[in-house]
């Protein structure tokens, strides 16, 4: 018993000593100087990421039994939005590189940072606003679906939801959740 604690312990240990080592190589400031998001719109996370939506939209029009214009409509819908905030990212991308390069110096220029501040409140006013025009575009499409598409759809993602951010699952009371949609 004292031999398996010890062996935790150690384990332990050397777990912590790692992650330490890990956060090391970028650290605080790291992050300053940009290297925590060096890796944003990468070719890979972009193939990633369609590979996920295509996944998804597969998923919900075999549920929902979209027709093949219902999915190149509901398609349509995500592609705009999506090319729509990648320009706005990739424009918050450089004002937050901008704004950590100014940081980074031993005298900051308070008016530069001032201006780099407004023009990153603007630019993330602008996704949001982008993202409530997605969410109306989304309820528009719904209405147009047949009553029993529309529940369906609304299962899927009450379904979805229910497990949370990237698949990880959530606890949802089981009458939130009458079905398992995979």
């Amino acid at each position: 018993m004292k031999t398996k604690r010890t062996l935790i312990v150690a384990v332990s240990l050397v777990c912590l000593l790692l992650a330490g080592a890990a956060f090391s190589q970028c650290g605080f400031r790291g992050l300053m100087k940009g290297n925590g998001n060096a890796n944003i719109d990468r070719p890979d996370r972009e193939d990633a990421r369609r590979d996920r939506f295509e996944r998804h939209l597969e998923r919900l029009a075999e549920f929902v039994g979209l027709s093949e214009e219902q999915m190149q409509e509901y398609e349509a819908i995500f592609t705009e939005h999506h090319e729509s905030q990648k320009e706005l990212r990739d424009q918050l991308r450089d004002a937050m590189k901008t704004l950590r390069e100014e940081m980074a110096k031993d005298d900051p220029d308070e008016e530069l940072l001032e201006q780099y501040i407004a023009a990153i409140k603007s630019l993330r006013d602008q996704m949001r606003v982008n993202a409530e025009a997605l969410r109306t575009k989304i309820e528009e499409f719904v209405s147009s679906l047949t009553t029993e598409q529309q529940a369906k759809f609304i299962l899927f993602h009450a379904a979805r939801r229910a497990r949370g951010p990237m698949g990880r699952h959530r606890e949802m009371p089981p009458e939130d959740s009458p079905i398992d949609i995979g």
